[in-house]
């Protein structure tokens, strides 16, 4: 997430967490949930693994933009592509970017 500019917030990261210890059925968390204290004791004990940044604007991402930078995610996408044997089946790829999805319910 950090690698493209889109940090989680805190209470995204207790939602993780909570989350995850299901998963791992941990149930060492006051109402099956972390709180706020748990995180902060969380991120001062880990502070030297955990990178805490601002989300990067979309503009600013915008600004960033090269040809070269472009050509290089299309030459991935299409490695990508390749690996799953699709480059002879673009029926089967499908664009399911943020724009093709309604936020409301």
């Amino acid at each position: 997430m950090t690698e493209r500019g889109m940090g989680l917030k805190p209470d995204e990261f207790l939602d993780f967490t909570q989350r995850v210890a299901c998963e791992e059925k941990v149930t060492h968390f006051k109402n099956d949930h972390p709180s706020q204290d748990w995180y902060r004791a969380f991120v001062a004990k880990n502070f030297h693994i955990i990178q805490l940044s601002k989300e990067t604007s979309l503009e600013t991402l915008r600004v960033r933009l090269s040809k070269p930078n472009v050509d290089k995610c299309y030459l991935n996408f299409r490695d990508f592509v390749v690996n799953l044997r699709l480059d002879d089946k673009q029926c089967r790829i499908f664009n399911a970017d943020e724009t093709g999805f309604s936020l409301r319910s």
